[in-house]
């Protein structure tokens, strides 16, 4: 079946009157505004997120006649074209991620233009806020359709204080702009061990996160974070870990091998896009997991405990042959993978030091 190169899916350009044109800009403008205000007050308006979300109906990208990538548009700069949830609609419909609680009502009005009775099943490859804050609001608008989770995701689904603060405990003004997450009801949650979906298989990936899941249906692997962030659009591309704290190399590793042991697939990814072979994919990405470990390792011990961190992402912009695409980025989204991969490098400073402390206690 033939696939669509990447791209938004937009209507033919014409040629606006004066006042439709002003008209447009000052409605972005009173929107940037109210974005503005929100974050410069360290809040949440969701106002500015659905009016944001009008200006982007046309963003998403048609994989073939079954898949669709819904980009999730945010109101912190650098943050779009970043997040997207994965809207399946052939024998069953599904979704895989919701997204921010900021964005989610972007998702429900295309699910609602596109199939407006019928929404199968929702899956989380994790509930990360990014991934799945937006929860809460989804399953109100479609009251009959199941969530599948890891198993061990069910209870924080349902009571996500504790998830809640340890998000803005960890991304601070980002949790803001993404907003909080909601208590769900725990008996429409079902584990991944008992999907319930015919044709669709689930696999625990621990790694970026222990309650990690990847799904497998028909010719697509829904990876989530497990391998990676991958964004294909940048040239010459760019491909990078999520290894927060506190991360388990060993982990990540045998999920990797075991997705590797699956029949190849469209890997589709949480971050941001598809390739063509998920093996592929799934072995670069496992290089790139050692190149870090003997980079980091080296360069700790060369290191001040306070520098490790700054000398470890100086090296690896420079040496790391898979971020290459971060120099190409925009201002702000190179500002937004930089967070993101001190973040994953606070996961290897920690996971190396408890190696060490295991390996001295032994002694």
């Amino acid at each position: 079946m033939p696939r669509s190169t990447v791209g938004y899916g937009r209507v033919p350009a014409v040629v606006f009157l004066p006042r439709a044109v002003s008209c447009a800009v000052a409605r972005c403008r009173s929107i940037w505004n109210l974005k503005f205000d929100a974050l410069k007050e360290g809040r949440f308006d969701q106002r500015a997120s659905e009016l944001l979300g009008s200006l982007f109906m046309n963003s998403h990208r048609i994989v073939d006649d079954r898949l669709t990538l819904l980009e999730l548009p945010q109101t912190l700069d650098g943050y779009n074209r970043f997040l997207g949830s994965w809207v399946y609609s052939g024998d069953v419909v599904f979704v895989v991620d919701v997204g921010p609680a900021c964005s989610v009502n972007h998702l429900i009005q295309y699910l609602k233009q596109r199939n407006p009775n019928r929404l199968d099943a929702i899956l989380l490859t994790h509930i990360h806020i990014d991934h799945a804050g937006g929860l809460s609001r989804i399953m109100d608008a479609f009251p009959e359709t199941p969530v599948i989770c890891h198993e061990k995701a069910i209870r924080n689904l349902a009571q996500p204080y504790r998830l809640w603060e340890a998000s803005k405990e960890a991304l601070g003004r980002v949790a803001v702009a993404y907003g909080e997450m909601k208590p769900v009801e725990e008996s429409r949650l079902l584990p991944h061990s008992s999907p319930k979906v015919p044709g669709l298989t689930a696999l625990a990936t621990p790694g970026h996160a222990p309650h990690h899941v990847c799904f497998c249906y028909d010719t697509y692997l829904f990876a989530g974070e497990a391998g990676g962030v991958h964004l294909p659009e940048e040239d010459p591309g760019y491909l990078r870990p999520s290894t927060p704290p506190r991360f388990i190399l060993e982990k990540a590793l045998d999920s990797i091998d075991a997705l590797c042991r699956l029949e190849d697939r469209l890997m589709c990814y949480g971050h941001f896009g598809w390739a063509e072979s998920s093996r592929e994919m799934l072995k670069q990405h496992r290089a790139q997991l050692l190149f870090w470990r003997d980079l980091v390792k080296k360069e700790r011990r060369g290191a001040k405990e306070t520098d490790a961190l700054e000398s470890c992402l100086d090296r690896l912009e420079r040496e790391d042959p898979w971020l290459k695409g971060l120099k190409a980025m925009s201002p702000a989204d190179r500002e937004r993978e930089r967070f993101f991969l001190r973040n994953s490098l606070r996961g290897y400073l920690g996971y190396l030091e408890s190696v060490e402390t295991q390996e001295s206690v032994s002694r």
